[in-house]
């Protein structure tokens, strides 16, 4: 992300912490991306040959999914029940966020496992970026709601799934058009949110 991108979503997120409706939205709508995240992870697995770290990489998805849920609690707002569309920031795009980066990222390999460490590898590195953000922006208003054992556990994930990488030798080049395929869905979906209202 360039700077000029760095402000407007700096803005963005001051804007959601500002306001406890579109907070609560804007929680449920990354509780929902960690679902997501979660169910894709277990998807990725093979019926008996999985490794500890995997297991464990899902179970901190799903705890993030649950933990993003709780923190509505702490602006006093109802916590919403499910992921209904009303219930998130950016409609359509954040529903079909993760499926659109598989679809692409499936299009460069056909190797099951380079498909699993490109996808998880862009999608940990864009948590990265955003969640050390909205955490900074948090800290800074002061605001009830913490996400620091969230993005602690992604800074791991991050690191794990590169070791992992850099072990198998996927190509640099895979990672990069990676990245940059998930830039591209999250310079849309940065829009919808944007445009997002209500």
């Amino acid at each position: 992300m360039d700077l000029q991108d760095d402000r407007k979503l700096t803005q963005f997120l001051n804007k959601v912490i500002g306001s406890h409706s579109l907070h609560a939205r804007w929680l449920n709508s990354l509780s929902y991306l960690e679902n997501c995240g979660a169910r894709s992870l277990a998807r990725f697995e093979h019926p008996t040959k999985v490794k500890k770290e995997m297991v464990k990489h899902a179970a901190e998805e799903f705890r993030h999914a649950v933990h993003l849920k709780q923190q509505m609690e702490r602006l006093g707002q109802p916590l919403f029940i499910d992921y209904r569309l009303a219930t998130l920031l950016g409609g359509y795009d954040t529903l079909h966020y993760l499926t659109r980066l598989q679809v692409k990222i499936s299009r460069m390999s056909d190797d099951p496992q380079t498909r699993y460490l490109l996808t998880t590898y862009a999608i940990e590195k864009r948590a990265l970026i955003l969640y050390t953000l909205y955490d900074t922006l948090l800290k800074k208003a002061e605001s009830p709601i913490t996400i620091r054992s969230v993005l602690r556990e992604e800074e791991d994930h991050f690191q794990e799934i590169f070791d992992e990488m850099e072990a198998e030798k996927t190509p640099h080049v895979l990672r990069e058009k990676a990245h940059q395929e998930e830039c591209l869905l999250f310079e849309q979906w940065f829009a919808s949110l944007s445009a997002d209202k209500n």
